[in-house]
Order: C-alpha cells, then sequence, then structure tokens
C-alpha cells in the first residue's frame, strides 16, 4: 500500500475557503506563514506551566499570603499542640502513679477499669465444721474498711458475671489482744460455694463453713495476729467472688448489700455501676443486728457519682457494724 505525504501548506480551521458560514466576512489566517504556527503553539505551549514560587509573594497573588497563614499555623501549632499534650499526660501519670503508691485501692481501680472484672480468684480452700464461735473483736481496730465492688457486668442480660469484691482492711492490734490473737470474719449467706482469697499471707488465713439452716451457711475467714506486735498495723487484702444473692434487679431499679463485722474509724466504698445503665437516685441504708427489719438512713460524709453512673463512692466515718444495702433508680425505669 502507498502512501502519499502532502507537499502542501498544513491544515487551517480558519481558512476562508473551508469556512462554512458564508454570512462572516472573510477572516485571513496568519497560522499559514512561515513559522508562524510554530511559534504559536510553542506559546501556547509555555502558557500552560504554572507560576507558583514566582508569585507567591505577590501583591496581585493575595490568597496566597491566606494560605501561607494556614501552612504555618499547621507547621507550628500541630507540634507545639502535640508537644503540650505528651507533658500534660506525662505529668497527670506522674500524680497517678503517686496516688496508687499511697493508696493501693486507686491502683486496683485503674487495674479494673483497663482489664475488666474477673471471673476468677486464687480461693482459698475451705474446711467443714459443725460449730464456730461467735466473732470478738477485743482488741482490734479496724481504722480503715475499703471495698470495691465490681457490678459492671452483672444484670439481666446474657452477658453477665457475678459482682466480685476487692477489700483492703487497716487493722490495728491493741493490747488487749494479748488473749485474742486471731480476728474473726463472718458471713452468712444462701451459696454453698463460694470463693475467697487472702493474698495476705503473713496472717495464715483460713476457711471454714457452717451449715446453720437449711440452704443457709456461715462462712469464717480466720485471720492469725499473733505474728503482729502489739499495737502495730496490719493491712489485710481480700478478693472474692461475690454470691448472686447479695444482688438483685428490678425493671425500676437495683440493690446491692455488704456487711460490716466490727465497728470501723473510716468506711470507704467504690461501687462500678452495671453498664449500659444510667440510674437517677442512689441512697445507702443501714440494718442494725438488734432490728434487722428497721432500717436506718445512712448520710455518708462524702459521695461522688461519675458521668453515667459508671463508678459511685462515699465514706462513711465512724460506721456501725450493720448490713449495708444500696439502692439505685434506672433512668429508664418501667412502671
Amino acid at each position: 500500500m502507498r502512501v502519499e505525504i502532502p507537499n502542501g501548506p498544513p491544515w487551517d480551521p480558519l481558512d476562508p475557503a473551508e469556512a462554512h458560514n458564508h454570512l462572516a466576512p472573510p477572516v485571513r489566517s496568519r497560522l499559514s506563514e512561515e513559522n508562524v504556527a510554530l511559534r504559536v503553539a510553542r506559546e501556547l505551549q509555555h502558557s500552560s506551566k504554572r507560576r507558583i514560587w514566582s508569585t507567591l509573594v505577590s501583591a496581585r497573588d493575595w490568597p496566597s499570603y491566606i494560605w501561607l497563614a494556614l501552612i504555618l499555623c499547621l507547621v507550628v501549632g500541630v507540634p507545639y499542640s502535640l508537644f503540650n499534650m505528651q507533658q500534660t499526660a506525662r505529668r497527670q501519670q506522674m500524680v497517678i502513679e503517686a496516688i496508687t503508691d499511697i493508696r493501693p485501692q486507686y491502683r486496683k481501680i485503674l487495674e479494673l477499669m483497663k482489664s475488666g472484672p474477673i471471673t476468677q480468684v486464687d480461693a482459698l480452700t475451705y474446711n467443714n465444721v459443725t460449730t464456730m464461735d461467735p466473732p470478738d473483736f477485743t482488741g482490734f481496730e479496724v481504722l480503715l474498711d475499703s471495698r470495691i465492688f465490681d457490678l459492671r457486668r452483672w444484670g439481666s442480660g446474657t452477658d453477665q458475671y457475678p459482682p466480685s469484691s476487692h477489700t483492703h482492711l487497716r487493722v490495728q492490734r491493741k493490747p488487749e489482744s494479748a488473749n485474742n490473737t486471731h480476728l474473726l470474719l463472718q458471713h452468712t449467706t444462701t451459696a454453698e460455694k463460694v470463693s475467697i482469697a487472702c493474698t495476705t499471707r503473713s496472717l495464715n488465713p483460713t476457711l471454714s463453713r457452717m451449715q446453720s439452716a437449711e440452704g443457709i451457711y456461715l462462712w469464717e475467714l480466720d485471720l492469725d495476729f499473733s505474728s503482729v506486735p502489739v499495737s502495730s498495723q496490719a493491712l489485710v487484702t481480700i478478693e472474692s467472688i461475690l454470691p448472686d444473692d447479695l444482688a438483685t434487679e428490678t425493671p425500676q431499679g437495683g440493690r446491692f448489700f455488704f456487711e460490716v463485722d466490727s465497728p470501723t474509724d473510716v468506711l470507704e466504698v467504690w461501687l462500678l455501676m452495671p453498664e449500659g445503665r444510667g440510674y437517677d437516685s442512689f441512697n445507702v441504708l443501714g440494718f442494725s443486728a438488734e432490728k434487722p427489719d428497721l432500717p436506718e438512713t445512712v448520710v455518708p460524709h462524702t459521695i461522688a457519682e461519675l458521668p453515667y453512673g459508671s463508678v459511685v463512692t462515699f465514706r462513711v466515718f465512724n460506721a456501725k457494724s450493720y448490713r449495708y444495702e444500696c439502692h439505685w433508680t434506672w433512668e429508664d425505669a418501667t412502671d
């Protein structure tokens, strides 16, 4: 196949001879002149190049100053803000570590908030007994009874866990304890089995169970203070998976109770409330052993509630040896 190359001038779309509109006056095109088409093409090619840096500080290009200010804010402001945030977080972490070193309960709360509720503890092996002596607190003074009750996963849903307890007792042994070296902590429940762990091994903790009536069990934790010098203090740490009968729930609210065995100088309670539900009101009642059916309103010395009912903490000074009940109503309660 033979291809013929034309020898004439290049095609000119503005050639009057090719125009279809004969009413318009003829226009003489210069693209057919020598070197004109090449020069025009090069000018069009150069005009397509954007001039950015050469016109960056030009007064005619004033929007560049706005963009320049924004870029400077980002380049300088963002690293400075990140640096301040890092320094603030570091200082807060130092404060938290200092507080947790002084108060072990704070460290435990942070651990629970990060890791979630516990499902098991290194429980003590219990012994079945037929008799138990009533607890005698002569010679012992409970200076601090600090407890954390984790109710976050407890509820009526399918993903539920029994409540757990983390207790720190600061006990001082007095001279009157010369003939009474054992501190007995007792609790009555319908649970046939309980999981109780005592990490204070120096007190030789032992756990006993006695069936007092049909379906009623009396559990006793025996702590030996014979190795604690008189007038000295001992810190007792107890963890347990609580029986289900300690907490009940209704469509209107919830109820949780715990017992204080001995009069306490300071009772401190932390409640990690059930997840996903807020509450409208929270109050504490006390029941004495002499009048178990007559509730007494307990007015805590301090009470704090975190947003959306996630954590409630209260403190009672000179707490009596009562059964304490915490009551609350749900925000979405139904009649």
